[in-house]
């Protein structure tokens, strides 16, 4: 009876091997894949009714920590920069900055403080405080901070058209920041134009952010 049952085992093992290699006729496989059943298990990195298809964010182990990867290369969320998504745009120009800022037709005030700070509700955006501000000129600025969008993968940002006080003036404008070789000192510049009713006037910003020791 023992030898009965090991010879049927025997012959439904062979009978689904021939039926397997039967299901696997014809069957190419590329890229190092095998067939089974009839159907093709690809490797890692290799996907397709036959694993034709090479997935290069696999094959190259690529990692996009704040984006998406697609064939090997990283296409990162907004407001996010490098090759692997992995800093946010805005980052280096957050600081406090010792300033000069020029209006013409107006005044120059030497000794001014500007802050960067991330808006906590939009990764690409940040504000600038004092930028014309209401105590400085003789014609009143702004109370509220102005935004601003750093520029990915540069060392330039914009301040988008905006009425910070919800009011008629609005301010427009864009920038650039500068490292020392070491990168302990930072300089920043920035151009605006400040519109109120049908007057305009020019701005410009020289600051200064040192890496505390």
């Amino acid at each position: 009876m023992k030898r009965l049952v090991l010879l049927l085992s025997t012959a439904f093992f062979l009978m689904g091997m021939l039926q397997s290699c039967n299901d696997c006729r014809g069957v190419d496989c590329q890229n190092g894949g095998t067939c089974n059943d009839g159907e093709c298990d690809c490797l890692k990195g290799f996907e397709g009714e036959s694993c034709e298809i090479k997935d290069l964010c696999v094959l190259e182990d690529v990692v996009c920590v704040f984006g998406e990867c697609s064939e090997g290369d990283c296409f990162c969320n907004e407001g996010i920069e490098l090759e692997d998504c992995s800093r946010e745009a805005r980052e280096k120009f957050i600081a406090k900055y010792d300033c000069i800022e020029r209006v013409v037709g107006l005044d120059t005030i030497f000794g001014l403080e500007m802050e960067f700070e991330r808006d906590l509700l939009s990764v690409p955006r940040m504000t600038i405080s004092n930028i014309f501000n209401f105590s400085n000129f003789s014609t009143p600025g702004f109370f509220s901070r102005v935004e601003a969008i750093a520029t990915p993968n540069t060392s330039r940002f914009s301040i988008p058209r905006q009425a910070p006080d919800d009011t008629e003036k609005e301010i427009q404008g864009s920038g650039s920041i500068s490292a020392s070789p070491d990168s302990t000192v930072f300089d920043i510049e920035i151009e605006y134009t400040v519109f109120i009713g049908n007057t305009e006037y020019e701005g410009t910003v020289e600051g200064r952010y040192t890496v505390p020791e």
